[in-house]
Order: structure tokens, then sequence, then C-alpha cells
């Protein structure tokens, strides 16, 4: 028997393995837009990160409701006054930033995801 653990990384083995299958060209038309919608994951939709999907470690933060998509500065307001100071930037540069998925977790605490990758996980079966 396997144990919660082992069963949930199956799971996301899976949604891997199903997402990586559509990757094949050319595709019939429901295939192509199931792919799109797979890969383009909406705000509300359950999603799965699989930039690390390699890391078995990275497993119980990898799912959940996706919340919203922030954009986060790379530097605290104090290295971006420093830099501004020293003349690197001006005030008038736009703050480079990064997009931070923020993803609801079953348990109901969120979970904080950059520089990563997600897909759709479907949560009913397709009508096409």
């Amino acid at each position: 028997m396997k144990t919660r653990k082992e069963l949930r990384r199956l799971v996301f083995v899976n949604a891997y393995h199903a997402y990586v299958n559509m990757l094949v060209s050319p595709k019939p038309p429901a295939l192509r837009m199931r792919y799109e919608q797979m890969s383009n994951p909406q705000i509300g939709d359950l999603v799965m990160e699989i930039s690390t999907i390699y890391m078995p470690d990275r497993d119980e933060d990898r799912m959940g409701r996706l919340l919203r998509i922030e954009e986060w500065p790379f530097e605290t307001e104090e290295e971006w006054a420093a830099l501004i100071e020293r003349g690197e930037v001006s005030r008038d540069d736009r703050r480079p930033s990064r997009a931070v998925w923020v993803l609801g977790r079953s348990d109901g605490s969120t979970y904080t995801w950059d520089n990563a990758r997600f897909i759709k996980v479907w949560e009913e079966m397709p009508t096409t």
C-alpha cells in the first residue's frame, strides 16, 4: 500500500505526463484547446507547479488554487534608493519586478512561488 505522500507524488507525475503528451504536433482542435487551457492557467484554476517537478521535496507546496499573480520588485525599497543615490538608475526608471504566483492550499493557507511555471489541473472530465 502506498503512503499518502507517495500517492500525491503519483498524481503529480501523471498530471505532468498528461501535459508533456500534449506537446506533440500537429494536434487535433480539441487537444489544441485543452493544451492552451492547461498552459495558461487563470485565476481560480487548480494549478500545479512544474518547473521543479523533478524535485519531490517541493511536492508539499506544488498544487493549489491560483488566487492571484502579483508583481513584486526585485530590490527592497532601501536597495532601490541606494541604486538611485549611486546614479546606477534614475528615479524615472521603471523598477524591475517579477511575477509571484499566490496559491491557496487545501488547509486554507497560502503559498507563493516566483520564477516558476504552472499548468492547470483538470477537475472534471473533458466534454469534447
